[in-house]
């Protein structure tokens, strides 16, 4: 580890009573600051524990910072939007910009047009963030950029609040407004109730404005890449990830979304491959630990995972829909009822707990019960309490492919399908002997891309599947 101003390597501070005696405070104030103010703490994770330090010049720059900018640094100018809830729809800067979200997602898709054929910028010679003459704003910028990197709920919610009244008080700051897109693009990762396609076209309208700024950043662009998959151009996608990463090669942010995009195709050996790269360079990353665990669980490692997932939320504090859904992987094949009912009781989808605890009470023998739960589990699904990929993965466990497959043509409908990876279960390939399993991966856009560039890692298990088969150009086009 280096010193961030430096590049020096420099002593950690290890345990927060170091930490504290460094920056002249109690341990609580310590842990407060860095909850609410970006203070710059890590945490080394183990297979089972975590250690936290920082490092020493880090921490004297953030003082100064405060110093300089006065204790508030921007805070008392978001605090009375910190104090309402975050609504999904509002736009920063929207008193003053007025092009309408339609507009800027056609602006969007110029942006990916033109960056096809705009020669690529070089990495600026000495990296880093090139701030705005606002020191109000530049506080605002690096706390938002610091809750973001934190992840969780209210630190999604903190983030998108600092940096959207950052890009308020200064229109051109290009960095600030690409911080604000990937701040949107995770936020329904965390917030439950959040919806995806408004939080990702909140995240697109940032990105274009951070591109029209400044083409060179690589995070930005990045973000364009999701609107490819939303139109099922997976090809586009890998270029523009490629892209981005020959401007910032050592982007962990960038390297992990790289690999979710493989996690969605199904190419998992690849996405783990990603995983442990992202993780050399950011090992304590909430989002870095999540991804390497469903690989994990995706695997069958359930131990590895189980292990990984306990670290995330004991330690590090983190609760998301995805770790509580790994959970459930694991009570199941563990064959824990304890365990699962506690995670029916913990589910994140309002008004599914009573369902869930049929789901893991049903004997699979009954076949009436089995299909009567089905039933409910397709209601939940239609009325917006089930995630698709949730009801998708309880109906594939329940022994009943074709059910799930109606829910994922429908998912589909819309050209996106939301961590799709549940369609893979190497262990479970009932979904993919059906032409209906093909049906689904060619509106996604799936199938021209593994035609491109390779098969999925279920084809080497199941070549002669439908789907592989017109992948290796031996079945129907």
């Amino acid at each position: 580890m280096t010193d961030g101003n430096s590049g020096i390597a420099s002593p950690r501070l290890v345990g927060w009573k170091r930490i504290a005696a460094h920056l002249r405070c109690g341990e609580r104030t310590a842990r407060r600051w860095e909850a609410q103010e970006g203070l710059p703490v890590y945490r080394h994770v183990h297979e089972t524990k975590s250690t936290v330090f920082a490092l020493p010049g880090e921490l004297d720059a953030w003082l100064a910072e405060r110093a300089a900018d006065g204790p508030a640094l921007g805070v008392t100018e978001v605090a009375a939007e910190e104090s309402a809830p975050l609504a999904m729809p509002s736009r920063p800067g929207a008193n003053r910009l007025t092009v309408l979200v339609a507009g800027m997602l056609v602006v969007a898709l110029g942006v990916i047009i033109a960056l096809r054929y705009v020669p690529e910028r070089q990495p600026r010679p000495t990296p880093g963030v090139v701030l705005s003459a606002d020191p109000v704003a530049n506080g605002l910028y690096h706390r938002g950029r610091a809750m973001w990197e934190q992840r969780g709920v209210e630190a999604s919610e903190r983030a998108i609040k600092m940096l959207s009244a950052a890009v308020e008080r200064d229109e051109e700051f290009a960095a600030a407004w690409s911080t604000l897109a990937m701040a949107w693009a995770t936020y329904s990762t965390y917030v439950i109730e959040a919806d995806h396609g408004r939080a990702l076209d909140e995240a697109i309208v940032a990105a274009s404005r951070a591109l029209e700024l400044d083409p060179s950043l690589a995070e930005a662009r990045s973000l364009m890449a999701f609107f490819a998959q939303r139109k099922g151009d997976w090809a586009e996608s890998q270029r523009i990830y490629e892209q981005a990463l020959a401007l910032d090669s050592d982007n962990a942010n960038l390297i992990l979304w790289y690999s979710s995009h493989f996690r969605e195709l199904g190419m998992f050996e690849r996405a783990r491959e990603l995983t442990a790269q992202a993780r050399e360079l950011m090992p304590t990353s909430p989002a870095v630990l999540t991804e390497i665990a469903m690989n994990h669980l995706q695997a069958y490692e359930t131990q590895r995972g189980a292990e990984l997932l306990d670290v995330i939320r004991e330690d590090l504090g983190i609760e998301t829909p995805i770790l509580w859904f790994g959970t459930g992987m694991v009570g199941r094949r563990r064959g824990d009822p304890q365990s699962l009912s506690a995670w029916a009781q913990r589910s994140p989808f309002p008004g599914t707990a009573t369902l869930l605890m049929e789901f893991i009470t049903v004997e699979l023998d009954d076949g009436d019960a089995v299909d009567a739960l089905a039933t409910n589990i397709e209601a939940a699904y239609q009325d917006g309490r089930l995630p698709g990929f949730g009801a998708v993965h309880l109906l594939i466990e329940l022994d009943r492919p074709e059910r799930a497959l109606s829910v994922a043509e429908r998912e589909a409908e819309d050209g996106e399908f939301i961590n799709s990876a549940v369609l893979y279960d190497l262990q479970k390939p009932a979904l993919r002997l059906s032409d209906r399993f093909t049906a689904v991966a060619d509106r996604l856009g799936m199938i021209a891309y593994w035609k491109e560039v390779g098969a999925p890692d279920f084809c080497r298990s199941q070549p002669d599947t439908p789907v592989c088969l017109v992948i290796a150009g031996d079945g129907r086009p």
